[in-house]
């Protein structure tokens, strides 16, 4: 019966049975002789050795006992976190693997393709359809340009115009910085909104060229779904890291409150001392430091996305038992040690008293003491191997319902001699769910029909709200009418056995849920135990399999030699990892991956253990990705990647010339346009024929995409070789195309490119310097050909450094403006002053206008630089009028800048940005020498600008070829005299002549006039004689930076050379005004 209750025990009946024995001997001994003198000493010493013998016997049987279970404790807790990160690892690997098969099946569709067009978009879109259902937790699915705007959303809750060109692994693919499968770390998307991971791999244009990404997300929701499938006990935790170690996922059960938030970095010191030993998977203990819980974890690093997968079994759980065992015997210990030295000293002390008298009593008493002697030792021996086997004893008196149990049994049930030793006293310590169900057996089954009791329960322990497993047995005794009159039986604490239970059920769970096969075999070979997806996987069943050899799936394409190597890897290094070809039941042929282990224990081996999965489906899948990734799908021949490994090939083996020719087909939209892309595609198919038709077998044809073809020349002698080959290329088209009852005649421009002589030897640049020719060819008229020039090509690359520096360094903020003033000479007024840009180049210090200018003044790139300087001329002026200084600004505009459509309504929204800055302080001046159309639509935007208040002035005039058209046509307020003339006007007549004309006209027509370059006060004293009063140039002033303006504008002074000319309006002035 399992209770606890409040009496005497059975050690105080052994005592009382060990007294009578040692009375009766003590009056024998009476009896006796007189003792020899020395036998007492000897007694004590020999009474001494023994006693310490035993308690240092006692003391390392207490420390061996714990130290071996607290060993078994730690290594059963390492094995189960080592098998739920094996698990772990099964699981997200499997997942992982179906979202890199759907991205490399949708790119070999995008590279084959060319882009996201039509058919691409239909095959991609029925490809994600059929991925659809193994994708479940990943199903958001985007594919973007080269900008990284969503151009194609595939899945629930996914629509195009997302853009994540800013996003690291866009940039990293994009860069080429990292190729193949890139995962980013959690992150917010922008298409559903969650916190996810991004799985993603670029794709190509026709050309080899960086074309988008294909972007699968899986939300964090999914790894704490998968997480949350496993049991780990109550402070147990399980996590998922990234590579550089940030939280992707976690669970702890029992430490909700002090979860780690995602994207975290904080992991513990042992672990990251492992990754840096480059150790992938391990078991190692560590205390977790923002829940302070110490843990045994066990980590791996999956084989095909680079995160890692945690285990941690607490270390409270697992030694949960350890520690209630360690303080039980303990206390044991000291009670056995208490008990067995006091009774040692009792027994000397009894035994010297009694020696003196016993001898005279010895034969009167001999068959007493000898009596209580064997009872005594039996009772000893029935205590100490209770005791031994962790059983507590109790006798429960049926009519009075009290108990008397003995003191390990109270140790057990962790109460003390205060507790009640009732039957309703032991019904309180039954756990509350276990509570009626004991009562009815205990009354029904065991009083009610006289059965013993055996039965298994828990019980809270009183002393400290632990609950244990308890076992316990009995056997009644009835009174003469056959009544049951008391019960003795035992209880048995078995918390352990029922843990490793427990444990022993979690690892049976993970065995027949895994999704791969598992096959366990003995050291002879022959298979012990199979889960079902082993039984699924062969078609064998357990029965069918369990007593047989693995050889049953053998399908005979292995030799022997694949076998040798197979159990030298399992030999030496205890493991093997490889694909089988195997045979299921029905016959039926597959592919097998496997990885076999040794199992042993304690350095024995014991067996073989062998997970297995069925990669057929997946081998062809991969089979049918290469052969998109390397060939045309409309034609059949070579694509991009594989030409460029055959021409890799060719230049390797060095035998001779080695041409390149890139075909486009000239003008061939009309022929989709008028009769469909279905006649198309036969003319292209028809132009592969007859482009194979023209070269040897040794040569290659290929399809860039599109109407896009390559003929790669091999081994060939001579460039008249190649001449023949290319001229038979432009001739194989003069026939007329006959497709059903349509006729068409198509041309070709044709650009070639051949190595040695074009001397780089990678297959991209080739192809690249090829299409560069090609283009040539069609820009002088088409239908021809045209050979690579190499000169030409390093001005192009030159020229793309330089873009490519001048946007670098609009973005860094390289650019500044420095301002140089512009005087009346007259007054000695300060009038105004021109922004001028200039380049703070990182390695070749500040660079003047005419060095980086010209490179961007015909492109795109002149619009956000253009208004870049607008900007920092507006917030100069607000800065400069907090200091008291406000004057007009003049800007250079570029022509392209000027002559677009929207010019007005985006300077209009500029000026609107800064309300406290007066728009007729802003002039813009355009440069004579820029070539611009539709001079009157221009006049208009002019005007526009003019309402606004800006004012606009002609720069350089006089140095182009239609100043005087700009003069008079464009509605400009003021003319600017080039410095060209204005510096050598004082040595050469014909500029002096050039100078009075511009004044002069400009006195006609109204309009104020600058001279630049004006570097000497004759300068001066020469243009105000001519009528012009304004001027700038370094005879002033140099260009220069804000601060530096503030003070030349406080220490300006007119030079007294122009002052003798006084204050007095000059021609021109007058005529302005």
């Amino acid at each position: 019966m399992i209770c606890c209750l409040r009496s005497a025990d059975n050690n105080s009946i052994g005592a009382g049975r060990e007294n009578m024995a040692t009375e009766a001997q003590s009056n024998l001994d009476g009896l006796q002789a007189e003792p020899h003198p020395n036998s007492g000493r000897r007694l004590r010493v020999w009474m001494r050795i023994a006693l310490i013998a035993f308690n240092v016997f006692a003391i390392a049987a207490f420390i061996s006992s714990m130290h071996e279970s607290y060993g078994q404790d730690v290594k059963e807790a390492e094995i189960q976190s080592q098998n739920l990160s094996l698990a772990m690892d099964l699981a997200f690997t499997n997942e992982f693997d179906k979202i890199d098969l759907s991205l490399k099946t949708i790119i070999g569709i995008l590279n084959s393709s060319g882009g996201v067009g039509a058919e691409a978009r239909r095959t991609v879109e029925e490809q994600f359809r059929i991925h659809k259902n193994t994708l479940a937790d990943s199903n958001h699915t985007i594919i973007t340009d080269a900008s990284g705007k969503s151009v194609l959303a595939l899945g629930a809750g996914g629509e195009s115009g997302v853009n994540i060109g800013d996003r690291d692994y866009f940039i990293e693919l994009k860069s080429g910085r990292k190729q193949g499968l890139i995962v980013s770390p959690p992150l917010v998307s922008r298409i559903t909104g969650e916190t996810a991971l991004v799985f993603a791999r670029s794709y190509f244009d026709h050309a080899g060229k960086f074309a988008g990404v294909i972007a699968v997300h899986l939300p964090v929701s999914y790894f704490e779904k998968v997480l949350g499938g496993f049991d780990v006990g109550n402070r147990g935790a399980l996590a998922i890291r990234s590579n550089d170690f940030e939280l992707i996922a976690r669970i702890s059960p029992g430490n909700e409150k002090n979860s780690a938030e995602i994207g975290e970095k904080n992991v513990s010191l042992s672990f990251a001392k492992l990754v840096q030993e480059g150790k992938q998977r391990a078991t190692y203990h560590a205390l977790v430091p923002f829940d302070h819980v110490e843990r045994i974890f066990s980590y791996r690093l999956l084989s095909i996305v680079p995160v890692y997968v945690f285990a941690g079994i607490s270390t409270q759980d697992y030694l949960s038992e350890w520690h209630r065992a360690f303080w039980v015997d303990l206390f044991f210990l000291l009670g056995l040690l208490t008990v067995a030295n006091a009774s040692v000293i009792l027994l000397y002390r009894q035994w010297h008293r009694q020696r003196l008298y016993g001898e005279a009593l010895k034969n009167s008493h001999s068959q007493l003491a000898a009596s209580l002697k064997q009872v005594l030792e039996q009772d000893v021996a029935l205590i100490a191997a209770q005791d031994a086997g962790g059983l507590g004893t109790y006798k429960l008196d049926i009519p009075t319902r009290t108990f008397i149990i003995s003191a390990h049994m109270k140790i057990i049930l962790g109460i003390d001699d205060s507790y009640p030793n009732t039957t309703e006293g032991c019904r309180q310590l039954v756990h509350p769910d276990d509570r009626d169900a004991v009562a009815l057996y205990f009354w029904e089954d065991v009083i009610g029909k006289g059965e013993s009791f055996d039965w298994e329960c828990r019980v809270v322990r009183p002393c400290d709200g632990e609950v244990i497993w308890v076992h316990g047995l009995g056997k009644l005794e009835f009174d003469p009418e056959g009544r049951p009159l008391r019960m003795n039986g035992t209880v048995q604490d078995i918390s352990k056995r029922k843990a490793s239970e427990s444990r022993l059920y979690l690892s049976q769970q993970v065995f027949q849920s895994a999704l791969e096969g598992i096959l366990v075999t003995d050291t002879a070979g022959t298979i012990v135990e199979v889960n079902p997806a082993f039984t699924q996987i062969t078609g064998y069943s357990y029965d069918e399999a369990v007593g047989q050899n693995p050889r049953i799936l053998g399908a005979g394409l292995h030799d022997e030699t694949f076998y040798r190597q197979l159990w030298q890897s399992i030999t030496q290094k205890g493991v093997w990892e490889g694909e089988f070809t195997n045979r299921r039941k029905d016959g039926r042929v597959y592919i097998q991956k496997s990885r076999i282990s040794a199992i042993r224990r304690g350095g024995v081996l014991n067996g073989y253990a062998a997970l297995i999965s069925d990669v057929t489906e997946l081998k062809e899948s991969q089979q049918q990705i290469e052969h998109l990734a390397y060939y045309d799908k409309l034609t059949g021949l070579a694509n991009r990647a594989l030409l460029a490994d055959r021409i890799q090939q060719a230049i390797s083996h060095d035998k001779g010339l080695l041409a390149v020719c890139y075909i486009d087909v000239d003008d061939f939209k009309p022929v989709n346009d008028e009769w469909g892309t279905d006649i198309g595609d036969r003319v292209l198919i028809e132009v592969a024929h007859r482009l194979q038709n023209v070269v040897r077998p040794g040569d290659m044809v290929a399809r860039m995409g599109g109407d896009e073809f390559v003929v790669l020349l091999t081994a060939r002698t001579s460039q008249q070789d190649i001449d023949a080959v290319t001229d038979r290329i432009l001739a194989c088209h003069a026939e007329p195309y006959l497709i059903k009852q349509f006729r068409w005649t198509l041309t070709m421009s044709v650009g070639v490119t051949i190595y040695p002589n074009d001397s780089v030897n990678d297959a991209d640049t080739l192809i690249r310097h090829a299409d560069q020719a090609m283009y040539e060819a069609k820009r002088n008229g088409k239908n021809r050909l045209h050979y690579y020039d190499l000169e030409n090509d390093l001005r192009i690359r030159e020229f793309q450094r330089q873009y490519a520096d001048i946007v670098d360094a609009l973005s860094s903020k390289q650019f500044r403006l420095h301002y140089q003033p512009k005087i009346d000479m007259r007054t000695g007024t300060v009038v105004g002053a021109e922004a001028l840009i200039r380049w703070e180049h990182p390695e070749q210090g500040l660079l003047q206008p005419g060095q980086f200018l010209p490179v961007i003044e015909s492109t795109e790139l002149t619009l956000p630089v253009g208004e870049w300087v607008l900007h920092e001329v507006m917030q100069q002026k607000q800065r400069w009028r907090g200091s008291g200084v406000d004057m007009p600004v003049s800007v250079n505009i570029f022509a392209l800048h000027l002559q677009r459509s929207d010019f007005v309504e985006r300077l209009e929204s500029i000026l609107r940005l800064y309300p406290d800055i007066n728009p007729e302080g802003l002039e813009l001046e355009i440069l004579e020498t820029t070539s611009m159309e539709d001079l009157d639509e221009i006049s208009v935007r002019i005007n526009a600008c003019k309402r606004l208040g800006v004012r606009f002035s002609l720069d350089d005039f006089g140095t182009g070829y239609s100043s005087l058209t700009y003069f008079r046509q464009l509605p400009v307020d003021l003319v600017k005299i080039d410095r060209s003339f204005v510096i050598d006007m004082l040595d050469d007549e014909n500029d002096q002549a050039l100078v009075d004309s511009i004044v002069g006209m400009a006195r006609t027509l109204k309009r104020q006039v600058v001279a630049e370059g004006v570097e000497t006060l004759e300068h001066g004293i020469s243009l105000l004689k001519c009528g012009c009063d304004f001027a700038q140039g370094y005879g002033i002033a140099r260009p220069m930076p804000p601060d530096k303006f503030l003070d030349w504008l406080s220490q300006w002074r007119m030079p007294d050379a122009w002052a003798k000319y006084g204050t007095t309006k000059s021609e021109t002035q007058q005529a302005v005004s």
